[in-house]
């Protein structure tokens, strides 16, 4: 009955604390994502003699992560949580993984969380742009390509700029939207 009136999951409490609820079938239940980083992955508490799991933690009011339910080895979004997202850079059970697979995760937002500015789309004229470069890699033996994003104006500019090296490929454009960042 108490899970029927809860309007939203995970619960937030007034002093910060977060509670993630799962209830169904499982043995092994854990929680990934945003919330434990890479390789830390928090096992859920049974309530005895039920099917009902939790995990309480205690998070910055203005806080936003993504996470999801690794329920007996294999990922899953919060069957409780509406808000659901789709990802790149994760394996079934929410280890770092450099495929192009999508998964989808639930997210939630702690009271003071602002949607971050930086994200909005940026003014026409404010736009750079992205230059793909191959080379050959004797390291690796293969043709290896690299992005380059250039600011508005770099062709106009014979200033030296700053550089700044970005690992994750196509999640760092897609999912962190790093040139609309930059822009």
């Amino acid at each position: 009955r108490f899970l029927a009136n809860v309007d939203q999951f995970p619960m937030i409490e007034p002093d910060g604390r977060v509670v993630f609820v799962y209830r169904g079938p499982g043995v092994d239940v854990a929680l990934g994502g945003d919330i434990a980083g890479f390789g830390n992955k928090p096992r859920m508490q049974r309530v005895p003699g039920t099917d009902l799991f939790y995990f309480v933690a205690r998070l910055e009011p203005d806080a936003r992560l993504s996470y999801a339910f690794i329920r007996d080895f294999k990922a899953m979004p919060d069957p409780l949580n509406a808000r659901k997202a789709s990802v790149t850079g994760y394996d079934d059970e929410m280890e770092l993984d450099f495929g192009d697979a999508r998964r989808e995760v639930s997210w939630f937002a702690m009271p003071r969380w602002q949607p971050p500015t930086h994200l909005d789309e940026p003014d026409l004229s404010r736009r750079g742009r992205i230059e793909s470069h191959t080379f050959k890699s004797a390291a690796l033996d293969a043709e290896v390509a690299i992005d380059v994003y250039l600011p508005a104006g770099y062709e106009k500019t014979s200033d030296r700029l700053p550089v700044a090296y970005i690992h994750s490929g196509r999640m760092a454009r897609d999912e962190l939207r790093i040139p609309t960042t930059l822009d």
